[in-house]
């Protein structure tokens, strides 16, 4: 009865490793940069939300070194750009070398009657604060399945001070793979994959747990 008992247990431990091995696996498969043969010199571009941040000595309008930023993925990918620090850089997206979008002209910080550049806010440096302040030029794009090959052109850099340009372009950007339910878009959490599967493995040893102890108890 005890060798019963243990292979139970043991059964229970090696489908719930399975299990949360297929789940980890099934989470990571979609972010697909590593499978991708790239050009060399490309970039690949992790799909899972960390910003990109990008501060370079330029005279606009210039391209952002580093890339071409690539992906390659059989999923939609939701791209957010947006300028940070001083308000506000301006950016033309290329996808392959195709114009994607423009993003917005937005007022410079003298325009709006700031006394200097460094007055916060607006001015941030970090990303997201940026991008929900409203007053710096950023996109959110979507792009279908497929490859992807993305490079940003700086067109417009804010002044120094009055009448003296500034030598540095700003820009953040990421990127994340994104999931339709019920006709809405939504970025994909990989936790929210995994979570369901570790419960069920759980659940699996708690109830080979509590049928052992029952078994041992009955005979007694």
């Amino acid at each position: 009865m005890k060798k019963y008992l243990a292979l139970l247990l043991t059964m229970a431990l090696i489908i719930s490793a399975v299990v949360i091995t297929a789940s980890v696996a099934a989470a990571d498969e979609p972010i697909s940069q590593s499978k991708g043969a790239f050009k060399f010199g490309d970039t690949a571009l992790a799909l899972d939300g960390t910003w990109v941040i990008l501060i370079e000595t330029m005279t606009a309008p210039a391209f952002f070194t580093g890339g071409p930023w690539t992906w390659s993925e059989s999923a939609e990918v939701e791209f957010t750009i947006t300028d940070f620090q001083v308000v506000s850089d301006q950016f033309k997206v290329y996808d392959n070398g195709v114009l994607v979008t423009t993003t917005p002209a937005m007022p410079d910080w003298d325009d709006l009657g700031l006394a200097s550049r460094l007055i916060s806010p607006p001015y941030t440096e970090d990303p997201d604060t940026a991008l929900a302040d409203g007053r710096f030029s950023s996109a959110v794009l979507y792009f279908g399945p497929g490859s992807h090959s993305i490079t940003i052109e700086d067109i417009h850099i804010p002044p120094y001070a009055a009448g003296i340009p500034c030598s540095d372009g700003t820009v953040a950007f990421k990127a994340e793979i994104v999931r339709t339910v019920g006709g809405a878009a939504f970025p994909v959490d990989k936790t929210s994959v995994i979570a369901p599967w570790i419960a069920i493995a759980l659940a699996i040893i708690a109830g080979g747990a509590y049928l052992i102890r029952n078994r041992a108890h009955s005979y007694k």
